[in-house]
């Protein structure tokens, strides 16, 4: 798109109703087809990226198909969006902080509308009591309001089936867990107190005297006991090393 180029534009590219007397007369702007041709091009290819069929009866397409465009970047309602900040005062506008809020079904329409029908709900009362349903919508009071997510100090995990995480639903929680370590060890009398264990083993040496010292064997009986907090970092939780952000969920379109 540029600006009018005919002879009768002004030196700007612009339209003038002319003058008739000034000093040379100025001849109005002439409106030829090729610069109306253009202006309907550049109308229509928005209609088109916003996949709008053109209607002569309706007057606001332009508006709408500029409002669908803008949604589409901005993104869609039930979006999870983070945020590199320090907290979750700083949502941005159309988003609220997941920590389980009760929300009004007619204030927040779009989200409910959403959550019904692509999200996980699940009772009040299953949300309340079973921390497993905690990153899943409820269905509130039943009648005026609905609850949405928690997801505070939760990792993510795409949802997937085939090999892995298979039947899973969205807006499920697993605790956390460790692969399972196994191994075995039999009943030890050893002749000498030699033995040396490392990483995470240790071992503890008896006296004859111990009560499961069974008379007429050489040796001596050994302890053994296994701490991965004496080779790994450990903690209370399972976990990778990580990053926290706050995340916010959309819960309407721009109007």
């Amino acid at each position: 798109m540029d600006k009018y180029d005919d002879t009768t534009a002004t030196a700007q590219g612009e339209f003038t109703d002319g003058n008739a007397v000034a000093t040379p007369p100025v001849p109005p702007t002439v409106l030829r087809s090729k610069w109306t041709n253009m202006i309907q091009r550049e109308l229509l290819n928005v209609l088109f990226a916003a996949d709008v069929e053109p209607d002569q009866a309706t007057f606001d397409q332009v508006a709408s198909s500029i409002l669908a465009l803008c949604n589409r970047a901005a993104g869609h309602v039930g979006e999870l969006k983070i945020m590199v900040g320090a907290g979750p005062s700083a949502a941005p506008q159309d988003f609220f902080y997941p920590d389980g809020p009760e929300l009004n079904r007619a204030t927040y329409a779009e989200l409910w509308d959403w959550a019904q029908e692509f999200g996980r709900v699940v009772p009040e009362a299953d949300w309340q009591s079973n921390l497993a349903n905690r990153p899943s919508f409820s269905d509130g009071d039943g009648a005026t309001t609905f609850r949405a997510p928690d997801l505070r100090g939760l990792f993510w995990r795409f949802l997937g089936g085939g090999t892995w995480d298979a039947g899973r639903q969205g807006g499920t929680m697993q605790e956390d867990a460790l692969q399972n370590i196994v191994g075995s060890m039999n009943a030890l009398r050893l002749m000498d107190r030699t033995v040396t264990t490392s990483g995470a083993f240790e071992h503890t040496v008896g006296s004859d005297s111990d009560e499961d010292f069974v008379s007429g064997n050489d040796g001596h009986p050994y302890s053994f006991t296994f701490d991965a907090s004496r080779v790994a970092r450990t903690a209370a939780e399972t976990r990778a090393i990580n990053a926290a952000f706050p995340a916010f969920i959309r819960y309407r379109s721009l109007s």
